[in-house]
């Protein structure tokens, strides 16, 4: 929600579900407040939608939040005399939104307020009102443009170059490292024959995709090895995974290494094993399977995004973040070890 069209987009989006006269919004914006407001101005001309920068104190006691709200209004008396203000209604709720360089730190509660006398139509009405962190509660599908999606695919596309070179380099210096690997994504044909040419395939397959932003792995493109490596994480439990993960780490000759030299992300630690992994490197393995996982099926979800309830925005911003961190720390990681 980082631009005003987006804001005001979600706005109005909680705005026709909310039945509140008075709506109150926060959002968090460090930068150019000044020309932020202005856009927000410029997107609302006919609509009672009111951005106001906030300055110096207020909204910091949770005890004194109506009385700073009302404090607020009196400022804007002027702003909200135009004529757009002039007619509100249950369907024409007056909504503000206020732009503050700090979250908002108070509960986010609902009050009863006495609205200012002044207020066209709702002067001097006792109302319910909440101020709400636009941030916290607001939602989207899950190719909202908060998930990032395009990054995410082009940090799965990154992903599967670096894993293909790797898995290559092992396989020519020590053909019998990838032996327990190729018994699982490849099942028929497990000979090291069968597995160089997976690799070719995998070559060209990436070669030929025009535009890594819309990069989706499928299960169908044999030549792609994200989508293969899922096979990795289906249908096995946590202790299995860590048979799974020994498996990777032989492919990828991973080395011994005494700490965990990524950020290992949430999916995986939520995944984790009944009993604590002492092996780092598998336990590195078994985060590239989790968050391999995790990854292709976010941006395939994304893709069919009208089939999912939507999701808090926070939440698609945060975990999208975590994926595309911890891919890219793995294939640095990798890049290091050629």
């Amino acid at each position: 929600m980082d631009s005003p069209e987006r804001v005001i987009e979600l706005v109005r989006e909680l705005r026709s579900f909310a039945q509140d006269q008075v709506q109150v919004y926060w959002h968090t914006i460090t930068k150019d407040r000044e020309s932020f407001h202005n856009s927000l101005m410029a997107l609302t001309k006919d609509d009672p939608i009111l951005p106001v920068v906030l300055r110096g104190d207020g909204f910091t006691n949770a005890n004194a939040i109506l009385s700073d709200l009302n404090r607020l209004l009196e400022q804007q008396r002027g702003p909200l005399s135009d004529a757009k203000f002039v007619v509100l209604s249950p369907e024409r709720p007056l909504v503000l939104v206020l732009l503050s360089r700090v979250e908002l730190l108070v509960p986010q509660l609902c009050s009863p307020a006495i609205l200012p006398s002044w207020l066209p139509c709702i002067g001097g009405l006792e109302c319910s009102v909440r101020i709400q962190d636009l941030a916290k509660v607001a939602d989207g599908r899950l190719n909202s443009p908060e998930a990032s999606i395009p990054d995410l695919s082009n940090a799965l596309f990154e992903w599967d170059k670096v894993i293909v070179r790797r898995l290559r380099n092992i396989f020519e210096t020590n053909p019998r490292l990838s032996d327990s690997l190729r018994s699982i994504i490849l099942k028929d044909d497990v000979s090291p024959s069968r597995f160089a040419k997976f690799l070719a395939d995998a070559d060209r397959f990436l070669g030929a995709i025009p535009n890594p932003e819309a990069y989706r792995p499928m299960h169908k493109d044999v030549g792609c090895v994200s989508a293969q490596m899922m096979q990795l994480f289906q249908k096995a439990t946590p202790d299995e995974l860590t048979q799974r993960a020994e498996s990777l780490k032989s492919a990828l000759g991973l080395p011994i290494t005494p700490t965990m030299p990524v950020g290992e992300p949430l999916c995986s630690i939520l995944f984790r094993p009944v009993n604590v992994e002492t092996d780092v490197s598998r336990r590195v393995a078994r985060a590239m399977i989790v968050t391999n996982y995790a990854a292709c099926q976010f941006v395939t979800a994304a893709a069919h995004a009208d089939a999912y309830p939507k999701v808090h925005l926070l939440l698609l911003r945060s975990q999208s973040y975590d994926l595309r961190r911890a891919l890219t720390e793995f294939r640095e990681w990798i890049n290091r070890l050629d």
